[in-house]
């Protein structure tokens, strides 16, 4: 990552730039492939309409190949739930492949997410999920530079314009795989093991 960040420091400070003119072929050339790659995407997958939040938060821990465990899933719940956090007291950790671990905590306040920043960190608040007020010590905004923003969900009114073009031009979510409500067990080991793409659907 730091590569990249001094790339980019590079690029915008001068020290390196990209011949963009003196090889127009080329770069029209992967802007046309990546225009096609896109049409034939919408063609033959159509989009993935869908938003999902359920309040709280989710962190995902990247580790070396294989090390992605259930019993580092376990251990890391143990750690997390034992920090005294009460949000954290009904922590889910499942194992995503075999390189990343997801962590979801139950919805917290907006004074614990500020702690839980890093310098320079943004906070995006959706809709009322950890209530109608904060009480914010202006300082924990100041010291670590960190950015709060409103995310509204919008209202009814848009909620059924937007089921209308849902409807209109007949929008269908991307279905990985579909499990009958007896072999539930299995849809659940196939959305931890990280392989799906796309819902996972459970039929009644």
């Amino acid at each position: 990552m730091s590569k990249f960040s001094r790339l980019g420091n590079d690029l915008y400070t001068g020290r390196k730039s990209i011949d963009f003119v003196g090889r127009t072929r080329v770069w029209y050339t992967i802007s046309g492939v990546i225009i096609v790659a896109a049409i034939l995407g919408l063609t033959f997958r159509g989009l993935n309409f869908g938003l999902e939040f359920r309040g709280g938060a989710q962190f995902t821990v990247t580790m070396s190949s294989g090390q992605a465990t259930q019993a580092n899933a376990d251990k890391l719940r143990n750690d997390v739930a034992g920090t005294g956090i009460g949000a954290a007291r009904q922590v889910v950790v499942t194992t995503a492949g075999k390189n990343n671990i997801i962590v979801e905590t139950a919805g917290s306040t907006l004074v614990k997410s500020i702690g839980a920043l890093a310098f320079g960190g943004f906070i995006g608040v959706v809709g009322f999920v950890a209530g109608y007020e904060a009480t914010i010590p202006v300082r924990s905004l100041i010291g670590p530079m960190i950015r709060v923003q409103g995310i509204a969900v919008g209202s009814r009114a848009r909620f059924e314009a937007m089921n209308r073009a849902i409807a209109k031009h007949k929008l269908r979510p991307m279905i990985d795989s579909s499990f009958p409500l007896e072999k539930g067990a299995d849809a659940f080991r196939h959305l931890k093991s990280g392989r799906h793409f796309g819902k996972i659907v459970i039929t009644l």
